[in-house]
């Protein structure tokens, strides 16, 4: 008999013992601070926060998306509780986001760049901060003139195409803006920036790419 009440005492304790277990709250496992990310062979060690909230991607991508505040590539403040420094940021034009993708997924700059020339864009004469610049015609539309970006070129010293960029005309957005496209050790970048930066473009250029290379891991084995 005293084996039997035993036995049930036994019992009810694991028994309460798994209810109590089960009852305790969970403990959420930390997410590192850090998201590995391959790109056209590359590895970068990058802060969670440049994903502004985005599932980021760890394995060997076409394309990576970041999100930035300028001029020095700072996190952005939180959406919710810095709701009016990211309006100041968007209204300066300084949020801004960097598109990278594998050059081996996307056709080259030059290839790219021929491509919008041949839509009626025409040539103005003179140098631009050593850029050729291309203007489209303003066309009437339905509800209001239809007005596309100036387009710019860079070309090499054998006059090849190297990069390009499209910039906001006067009068067309509210927050003028440049994108320039360009390629570097592997991976083809896209990053924008106030159109007032347009006569500091290689020094925007540069600054990404620094940004980027500040990032990688090397020396992997």
């Amino acid at each position: 008999m005293s084996i039997h009440k035993n036995s049930m005492k036994i019992l009810f304790i694991l028994l309460l013992t798994v209810l109590v277990v089960g009852c305790l709250p969970k403990v959420k496992k930390d997410k590192s601070e850090f998201v590995k990310v391959v790109i056209a062979d590359r590895t970068f060690k990058v802060l969670r926060g440049y994903f502004d909230g985005r599932t980021p991607s760890g394995k060997d991508s076409e394309s990576v998306v970041l999100e930035y505040s300028l001029p020095d590539f700072e996190i952005l403040p939180p959406y919710t509780q810095e709701y009016e420094k990211r309006r100041e940021l968007i209204s300066a034009g300084l949020q801004r986001t960097m598109l990278l993708e594998a050059e081996r997924n996307r056709p080259p700059v030059h290839v790219s760049a021929s491509n919008h020339l041949g839509k009626d864009y025409m040539r103005q004469e003179g140098d631009f901060y050593g850029l050729e610049k291309y203007v489209y015609p303003v066309k009437e539309g339905k509800y209001k003139p239809y007005i596309r970006d100036d387009f710019f070129l860079e070309r090499d010293s054998n006059g090849q195409i190297t990069s390009h960029l499209f910039c906001s005309p006067p009068n067309k957005d509210k927050v003028p803006s440049c994108n320039h496209r360009f390629l570097d050790k592997g991976v083809i970048y896209k990053i924008g920036w106030p159109v007032r930066e347009l006569p500091n473009w290689q020094k925007q250029r540069e600054a990404a790419i620094e940004f980027m290379d500040a990032l990688e891991i090397k020396n992997l084995k």
